[in-house]
């Protein structure tokens, strides 16, 4: 998977986020890339246990435009990735999520949700899932 978009700056920073899907521990490699794509930085093996997020706060170094997560686990464990980019200044957010090319003849998409940065308190995300051939639902 890409994450294109991610960027470290003085105005602003990255949170990366794996989470595995199927209930089997995972690894990934999380390899950090320059506009012209070659590799600024890596991550060789990062550990996901089954069912579980794994959050890498501000993990992204100055140089890097994209991240490229692949799942190196030895099992049938499934991963997704994503991003959130903040504002440093405003902390407005933005979700960077990762093209879905690997899935194969598979229409299924995994939708993850980006964590609440809220430290206190309760927040509700909303989600919307799209159905091609079913009309749009609202889940929260």
């Amino acid at each position: 998977m890409y994450l294109a978009g991610v960027e470290k700056s003085t105005a602003r920073f990255t949170n990366v986020f794996v989470q595995e899907v199927t209930g089997l521990p995972a690894t990934a490699r999380i390899d950090f890339l320059d506009a012209s794509g070659n590799v600024v930085s890596s991550r060789a093996s990062e550990s996901v246990d089954a069912f579980s997020l794994l959050s890498l706060p501000d993990v992204v170094p100055a140089s890097a435009a994209s991240a490229r997560v692949t799942n190196t686990s030895g099992n049938a464990a499934r991963i997704v990735a994503y991003a959130l980019v903040t504002d440093a200044i405003t902390l407005d957010a933005w979700t960077v999520v990762g093209s879905q090319l690997l899935a194969g003849a598979s229409t299924e998409q995994i939708a993850a949700v980006v964590p609440s940065p809220v430290t206190t308190g309760t927040t509700t995300t909303p989600v919307r899932v799209l159905k091609p051939d079913a009309p749009p639902r609202g889940i929260t």
